[in-house]
Parts: C-alpha cells; sequence; structure tokens
C-alpha cells in the first residue's frame, strides 16, 4: 500500500471533468520522505483535474504537485529546504479487455506514452503525486544559497595552492586542478 493512497474508483468519474486537491498529513508526508530518502517533506499538495470523454475508455488525469522538501546539499553536506512545483500529465484506459491485433505501436515523439490500465477499478491519486514528485527531486541537491563562486573559493582556500603560484579563488576549473598537481 502507498503512503499516500487517494483513490479514485472509476464509478466516481462522470463523463466530463472533476476536479480535485489532495494535501498529505504529518504522518503521510513522513512515510513519503522516508521512501524519496528526504529529510523531510514540509508540505504536499496537489491540484488535479481528471477528465473522461462520453467513451468511457480513456481518463485523462492533469495535475500539478507542490512540495517544500528538505533535502542534504552535495558541496555543504548541510540540509535545505527547496520548493517543488512540477506539472503532470498521464492517461489510463478502462477498457478491461485488449487484444494484441487492437494494438497499434504508433511512436509520437511529443505525445504521451500508452494509456496505463486500471487495476481493480480504481486510480490512486496519492500514488500518482509521489511518482511525480519523485521525477521532480534534484538527483544532486544543491543549496542555491552556495553559489558557485563560494565553492570555488573553498577549493582554493587552506590548500596550498599561493605556494604553488597559483592565486586562491580562480575562476578556470584548470588553474584549480594545476594547484593540485604535485610540485617536485
Amino acid at each position: 500500500m502507498s503512503e499516500f493512497t487517494r483513490e479514485l474508483r472509476l464509478v466516481e468519474i462522470p463523463d466530463g471533468q472533476i476536479e480535485r486537491v489532495i494535501r498529505a498529513t504529518d504522518t503521510e508526508r513522513e512515510a513519503i520522505a522516508d521512501r524519496l530518502g528526504l529529510e523531510g517533506v514540509g508540505d504536499l499538495t496537489a491540484d488535479i483535474r481528471i477528465e473522461r470523454p462520453p467513451d468511457n475508455v480513456l481518463i485523462r488525469v492533469r495535475g500539478e504537485v507542490k512540495a517544500t522538501v528538505r533535502q542534504i546539499c552535495i558541496a555543504t553536506l548541510e540540509p535545505f529546504d527547496s520548493d517543488i512545483a512540477e506539472s503532470f500529465e498521464t492517461s489510463f484506459t478502462s477498457a478491461s479487455t485488449r487484444k494484441a491485433s487492437d494494438i497499434d505501436v504508433v511512436v509520437d515523439p511529443v505525445g504521451d506514452d500508452e494509456p496505463e490500465p486500471v487495476m481493480g477499478g480504481r486510480i490512486d491519486l496519492g500514488e500518482l503525486v509521489i511518482q511525480y514528485l519523485s521525477l521532480a527531486l534534484d538527483p544532486h541537491p544543491r543549496n542555491p544559497d552556495v553559489g558557485a563562486q563560494a565553492f570555488a573559493e573553498g577549493i582554493g582556500e587552506g590548500d596550498g595552492s599561493e605556494d604553488r603560484g597559483g592565486k586562491a579563488g580562480d575562476d578556470n576549473p584548470f588553474a584549480v586542478l594545476e594547484r593540485w598537481k604535485p610540485r617536485p
């Protein structure tokens, strides 16, 4: 079972469009942080629109995930908060059976992937939100308050580079590497 379950049964989706706003509780945010390897999730909400045309086969889900997450900076190893705002769009099919001969393979480089099948007559909107939140996370988080210049200055300070003819804080990355090279 998902840490953030918000199931929507197909019978609850009328022809046309419905909207849902979902928000994670404190307990759910803790579990989501554990699952995604985050230091914490301060807030997590999603505005979702579900559209179902009269044919009742294709269900389109569009929305936006908003969250405040606490991650560890790769440069300083200190925690920092960042805001996530990620739009998403996906589709589901409520067709219960499909024959292989009915499936046309069409490659559309800008289009949506093939619709996901609806399992058990339900769509878990919470799980969908967690998946899109995980895709929006930076795999190499860096605190935006730690600028590139401060990072470069930190490398040059106190490493003896001044003794090897270099200047601390050189912007050229090759100059930094040259300072690290052992001298005879």
